[in-house]
């Protein structure tokens, strides 16, 4: 069970449309057919929830998103970030 907080990102996987960050979406719903394909009882629910919900970890996760807003110094060193994001 995914709980998001943002119904754009909820319905940014249910399209296939080229705008700006859908190459997220894409490999999201790649990423989980292939789990699907590897393992027969796979099953995914995807939630909206409202913000500042009592959902565990919705607010350490919210604190963890900004901080790279804040500073080039919060981002993600490039070795620790999947392939698909590394290049520039």
């Amino acid at each position: 069970s995914i709980s998001i907080d943002n119904q754009a990102s909820i319905q940014a996987g249910e399209n296939f449309y080229t705008r700006p960050g859908s190459y997220l979406a894409d490999r999201f719903r790649r990423m989980m057919h292939h789990i699907a394909r590897r393992h027969d009882n796979f099953e995914a629910t995807i939630r909206w929830v409202p913000g500042h919900s009592d959902v565990h970890g919705n607010e350490e996760a919210d604190k963890l998103a900004k901080l790279p807003a804040e500073s080039r110094h919060n981002n993600s060193p490039p070795n620790n970030l999947p392939h698909y994001l590394r290049h520039g």
